[in-house]
């Protein structure tokens, strides 16, 4: 199992948009994954378990990976918290 504390540095939190780019990233994987924010984990193939966790900016969850390809899965999903979900509200706050 992998686990790994990320820090969501958007300007407005998992919203809709990041949420089902992380669900829909997770669900090309075969392994387990979950996301953990505030002592609450949720598969993170679910766009509603995703958006229910309601992260705001600037707070840390925690993703556990386990599975046959869980080093890709927790490669691209550092990728998105560290470049992507900033881009993605940017994009967003632009087209506004």
């Amino acid at each position: 199992m992998l686990v790994k504390t990320f820090l969501l540095n958007n300007k407005v939190g998992l919203y809709t948009k990041p949420s089902t780019v992380l669900s829909e990233t997770a669900s090309r994987y075969v392994s387990d994954i979950q996301i953990e924010y505030n002592g609450r984990s949720v598969d993170a193939k679910s766009i509603m378990g995703v958006l229910s966790l309601a992260v705001p900016s600037g707070k840390e969850v925690i993703v556990r990976i386990a599975g046959e390809d869980d080093r890709m899965a927790m490669e691209e999903i550092k990728k998105l918290f560290e470049t992507e979900f900033v881009e993605i509200t940017e994009s967003a706050l632009c087209e506004s």
